[in-house]
């Protein structure tokens, strides 16, 4: 009994050794990755950030207001009062607030990484205006992305999103009925 409850125990052990290692090289702490090819990634998932250090609670702080306030609120001044972001996130901002008048923009994580700091997001809203050509479908629609941010002295001046549009307007693609 005593070797069989021995054997049990070894072939668990080595069974949770091949469970665990994948898990292991997945979300190891040592390990970085590079972002997977936008093909590889699921339609609405971030892609993968370097290694990262902490964030000061100033650039937190941009960064919360950037999102809560412009974003979700509708704010174009906060927008206008970043260098970057007037200037590219204009178009952007309003052919998205028209189409998702209710848009919510949730930050899930900021990190930084050298001089950038990461803001991986959610957003989801209500598809009450056209959007490229696509009519209002009354639709809850989705997405997820990744923006790369330079913070100097309490402004954003240079932004990269990276972020699957085609995911989010297949979701307000006609459905086939029957």
């Amino acid at each position: 009994m005593q070797q069989r409850r021995g054997f049990l125990k070894l072939l668990i052990t080595a069974l949770a050794g091949v469970v665990v290692a994948p898990f292991r090289a997945l979300f190891g702490a040592e390990k970085t990755t590079a972002p997977a090819p936008a093909a590889a990634r699921p339609l609405n998932a971030a892609p993968a950030v370097a290694s990262t250090s902490a964030v000061s609670a100033a650039d937190q702080q941009v960064v919360r207001a950037f999102y809560a306030e412009g974003w979700t609120g509708g704010s174009r001044q906060v927008l206008a009062g970043h260098p970057a972001t007037a200037q590219q996130c204009g178009q952007l901002f309003d052919r998205f607030r028209r189409a998702f008048p209710d848009l919510k923009v949730n930050v899930q994580s900021i990190q930084r990484s050298g001089d950038q700091v990461v803001v991986r997001w959610t957003a989801e809203g209500t598809h009450r205006g056209a959007l490229d050509g696509i009519a209002p479908t009354g639709r809850r629609a989705n997405a997820a992305g990744l923006t790369r941010m330079k913070i100097v002295d309490g402004k954003i001046v240079s932004t990269v999103a990276e972020w699957n549009e085609n995911a989010l307007k297949s979701q307000l693609a006609p459905r086939k009925l029957g």
